[in-house]
């Protein structure tokens, strides 16, 4: 939201001279990096960016490379795009999970050659920790039960909650909705590539410390959950995918301190105290 004009084009400045004086000088912005040097542009959650900023940058969506741009900011002066220039945006539509986000003009969505971009398949994504956990010679971090166990059910968990903050149906059902059938829905709970892989990558670091992975996993993972900014209801959906999937046996209602949680709801999910 606060990115300004300058920091897209550029900015005169001051810097000294050998005589110990002083000149101005144009420091480009990342935009007229971009087409000078000819590497793509991208602008990442393109609709926090503020109406006004974003309608500044709406001459340029068709511009390709070899057109010449004034750029008003470096005292007028011409860029010819280089060859290699591509503007490119990413954003989160505006709707109830993205509820801050700007509205996107039509003639800005026209332009565009959109793409929906998905949550990255669990199989991707497995190969993904896996080489995050990879020491420099080649070593997994692992056993192999975790490899091939935890992990997957780590993952199996993940895709199960993206499926649930994405409205689509699960084997859960919302609370009280079970005689319709109303699928259980996360409103903010979600646990994206980004953050899984956070999570993973902090495992090396406890090892050290003598920490078994599960119980480090489960430790990160009751810490997303307990998330205060989560809506009550989510919290306990992702507690009952996690617990059915296998995690936290042995720790009771208590250990967990999830609100509305005790040991029957618990039991009920296929938690084991053993």
């Amino acid at each position: 939201q606060n990115v300004t004009p300058a920091e897209i084009f550029g900015k005169m400045g001051l810097k000294a001279t050998p005589e110990g004086g002083t000149e101005t000088f144009f420091q480009p912005g990342v935009y007229t990096d971009a087409i000078d040097q000819g590497m793509p542009f991208v602008i990442d959650e393109f609709n926090l960016l503020e109406t006004k900023t974003r309608f500044g940058l709406k001459e340029l969506y068709n511009r390709r490379p070899g057109d010449s741009i004034i750029v008003q900011e470096d005292s007028g002066k011409p860029h010819v795009i280089r060859e290699g220039f591509v503007f490119a945006a990413t954003a989160n539509v505006k709707g109830d999970k993205y509820k801050e986000r700007f509205e996107l003009d039509p003639a800005e969505s026209r332009v565009f050659a959109s793409q929906r971009v998905d949550f990255l398949p669990k199989e991707e994504l497995y190969d993904v920790l896996l080489a995050s956990l990879l020491t420099d010679k080649g070593e997994l971090r692992l056993n192999r039960e975790d490899a091939e166990e935890t992990l997957k059910r780590l993952l199996e968990s993940v895709e199960l909650s993206q499926h649930a903050f994405e409205g689509k149906q699960t084997q859960f059902y919302a609370e009280g909705g079970g005689t319709k059938k109303t699928p259980a829905a996360l409103e903010k709970a979600v646990l994206d590539p980004g953050r899984v892989l956070k999570i993973v990558s902090g495992c090396p670091l406890e090892e050290a410390r003598g920490t078994k992975f599960r119980d480090f996993l489960e430790t990160e993972l009751l810490r997303v959950i307990r998330t205060e900014d989560y809506p009550e209801k989510d919290r306990r959906v992702l507690l009952q995918i996690f617990v059915t999937k296998g995690f936290f046996n042995g720790k009771n209602a208590k250990d967990l301190g999830i609100p509305g949680v005790d040991e029957a709801k618990l039991k009920a999910w296929g938690w084991s105290d053993a």
